[in-house]
């Protein structure tokens, strides 16, 4: 992985902890967004620090090189959202997101883009700080499962 996909990723975690925080205002909540925070802005700066690299002119006669083609479209990327019914997103918006319909939706954008199950259970317990006790949020859990590994 790249640095500007880690640091993308941060991001993402960034503003899963931030909407933590509007939800649940926690001490745990704070130090974890503080943690993140410091790593985002220390790989910022590695960043910002490197040089630019100057792209040399190539010679008017030749062609100029081909675009970079789209990155394939993961197996996964809607399948989720797909197996989602009706009664379910009203139910997990309810239940798992306390009514926010628009951080239910956000996440489920961001679960389509994640490559494992590994993943997306760390994101939705670990930054999210979901409770996978709680009976909607352990199926919601097996949802995920089934559509991110499919």
């Amino acid at each position: 992985m790249t640095d500007i996909n880690k640091l993308i990723d941060l991001n993402i975690e960034l503003e899963g902890l931030l909407r933590v925080l509007v939800v649940r205002n926690s001490d745990e909540a704070k130090t974890m967004l503080a943690e993140k925070f410091a790593a985002y802005a220390a790989m910022m700066d590695n960043i910002l620090a490197q040089p630019v690299p100057v792209p040399e002119e190539a010679p008017a006669t030749e062609a100029a090189p081909p675009m970079p083609s789209q990155p394939a479209p993961k197996k996964h990327g809607n399948t989720l959202a797909k197996a989602l019914t009706l009664n379910d997103k009203f139910r997990y918006t309810r239940e798992v997101f306390a009514g926010n319909e628009r951080d239910f939706n956000d996440t489920v954008a961001i679960l389509a883009d994640m490559d494992s199950f590994d993943e997306a259970r760390e994101y939705l317990l670990g930054d999210m700080m979901l409770d996978p006790k709680a009976p909607a949020v352990a199926e919601f859990l097996e949802l995920v499962k089934a559509n991110i590994d499919a």
